[in-house]
């Protein structure tokens, strides 16, 4: 016991490091092992906060699409809405600084927006040429995106939204578009190009 005492007087700030620094290591050894994989990952930007079970409900629907044509895919949706009237500048900064983020490093192709912020992307001149122009897929934007108001995807979002338990009065129109990519044989990209096509496939 006087041993131990001894001990503890002499070391007691360096044993509380080392204890710490262990459980430190420890967490960030179990996140890594437990962190979900993702086969593809949305980006969705619109003007108001909405609940979780919405983009949830959408990685539920963009799976079932890829299922119906074969493939299973662990779909997320990055949700960086915020309300342009909230009092939380804060929050905003984040979320506008995310995205950007987001955009440039280019790992995420699926754009998903509402009218407010589609306009407020594709007006910045910083942004010019972020979006794949292609009127063989897109009509809304200089050939930029597509509205997905009308479109099966839309009643399927819906439904998986109710199911959910969420009740929407009135659906916001959403518009989908594709970021750029200089590597046409990007998988994600491929991925990207590929959900846009079963969509409006789909009809």
């Amino acid at each position: 016991m006087e041993r131990f005492k001894n001990f503890w007087y002499h070391y007691k700030f360096r044993t509380i490091f080392f204890a710490i620094l262990t459980v430190i290591i420890a967490v960030g050894i179990y996140s890594c092992a437990t962190k979900e994989e993702y086969d593809m990952q949305i980006l969705f930007y619109t003007s108001k906060n909405l609940p979780s079970s919405v983009s949830h409900s959408m990685e539920q629907t963009i799976e079932d699409i890829f299922l119906k044509n074969g493939k299973e895919l662990n779909v997320c949706v990055r949700d960086f809405s915020y309300d342009p009237y909230s009092k939380d500048g804060e929050g905003k900064t984040n979320n506008i600084a995310a995205l950007s983020v987001e955009m440039k490093n280019k790992s995420s192709f699926i754009f998903i927006s509402d009218k407010f912020r589609f306009e407020e992307i594709s007006n910045n001149k910083k942004q010019q040429g972020m979006f794949l122009k292609d009127n063989s897929v897109f009509d809304k934007y200089n050939n930029t995106a597509f509205s997905m108001s009308n479109t099966k995807f839309e009643n399927d979002l819906i439904k998986k939204i109710e199911e959910n338990g969420t009740t929407i009065a009135k659906m916001p129109e959403y518009y989908i578009s594709v970021i750029n990519c200089d590597d046409k044989n990007n998988e994600e990209y491929k991925k990207a190009l590929e959900l846009i096509k079963m969509i409006k496939t789909e009809g």
